[in-house]
């Protein structure tokens, strides 16, 4: 099982709105991932599912049965936090033992189930050791094992990797989703790095300010973006936006900017008037470019695999464009870009995305 519903989910602290009027449905076995700025209500959100907050107003449903005054303990839910919140005095096994022993679960069974779980997480060898003792990864893994030993329904994980270092965090991103696979458990996995959504996730909800802004599966985020805001959050380099205007030409509209125009084919239907152009790095040509649009090359980024170009047109902002690694132009250089051809994204004055 692990099917979970909220329905009009509301939690307000004291005249400060966390969470408004959130609807979602997470299926059984999949994994979501909340993902959204700081302060933007994912992690309460976990933690009223969990049931360590309670809601202002509205409904919890796990597995059809209503939740919202149900005990932590009885909603047959795991959860994984940020601090993994181990017991430091406590050996490994005795971490791992702690939730069956609370259940009380005869000591022979227990013992099995532990060793059964240190198997699956990688850790058989550490049992004896205590948490600072392991590493980083390693109590990592003790976490998910402390989780995982209860058999829940559903896990939750709260930005469980954010105080390891760059090649670890990957490292156990693909553990996290190789044990999803293994488990075909529910996963509601909380964190602000659209990487790690974009890598994880079955779906990903955006959030900001307490309200969801999109749920779709990680290419629907990052191709279909409903608003500029949502644009803007995924991607890495983020999005360019450009401020201009669309004014309308003979053979259809055109976004108009420091002079240049950019043909917006398929989009007859967006009116006159100021907007912003959306266009992803990698979109942006420098290469061969002849009669393009002029910038002065202000910062070269090479990072082997492509090169990042930053490009002062004449704006407040400026442009990034992703080169192949083999394009060489020095800091100062004068160049062309081109976005045509590439897709385009336009927002109006409130973010909405239009055409």
């Amino acid at each position: 099982m692990g099917e979970i519903r909220l329905t009009k989910l509301r939690k307000e602290f004291k005249g400060t709105v966390a969470v408004q009027a959130m609807d979602l449905e997470i299926k059984e076995s999949e994994f979501l991932v909340l993902v959204g700025p700081s302060g933007c209500g994912k992690t309460t959100t976990l933690r009223m599912i969990a049931g360590l907050e309670e809601p202002t107003s509205g409904e919890i449903s796990i597995d059809g049965r209503p939740s919202n005054d149900l005990e932590p303990g009885q909603r047959n839910i795991g959860m994984v936090f940020q601090n993994l919140a181990l017991f430091p005095h406590k050996t490994v096994y005795e971490n791992i033992a702690f939730g069956p022993r609370m259940k009380k679960v005869p000591a022979t069974q227990s013992r099995g189930l532990v060793e059964q779980v240190a198997k699956t997480m990688h850790i058989g060898h550490l049992l004896a050791k205590l948490p600072a003792q392991c590493s980083g990864g390693e109590a990592q893994r003790v976490a998910l094992a402390r989780t995982l030993v209860t058999n829940p329904s559903a896990f939750l994980l709260d930005e469980p990797l954010s105080n390891l270092d760059a090649k670890l965090r990957k490292e156990m991103r693909a553990e996290i989703d190789a044990l999803h696979s293994r488990l075909s458990k529910t996963f509601i996995y909380v964190t602000h790095d659209q990487e790690e959504a974009m890598t994880l996730a079955d779906r990903i909800v955006v959030m900001r300010d307490g309200r969801i802004e999109q749920v779709g599966t990680p290419m629907e985020i990052y191709y279909e973006p409903v608003n500029q805001f949502v644009a803007s959050f995924f991607g890495s380099p983020a999005m360019n936006l450009i401020a201009g205007e669309v004014r309308r030409k003979p053979d259809g509209p055109a976004f108009a900017f420091g002079g240049n125009d950019v043909p917006l084919d398929g989009m007859e239907e967006i009116p006159d008037g100021p907007v912003t152009l959306g266009v992803r790095p990698e979109a942006v040509r420098l290469d061969g470019v002849v009669g393009g649009h002029p910038a002065r090359v202000t910062l070269v980024e090479p990072l082997g695999k492509e090169t990042l170009v930053y490009l002062d047109y004449g704006s407040e902002r400026l442009l990034i464009a992703v080169a192949n690694p083999g394009f060489r132009v020095e800091e100062g250089a004068s160049v062309e870009f081109d976005v045509r051809g590439g897709r385009l994204y336009v927002f109006d004055p409130e973010g909405r995305r239009l055409g």
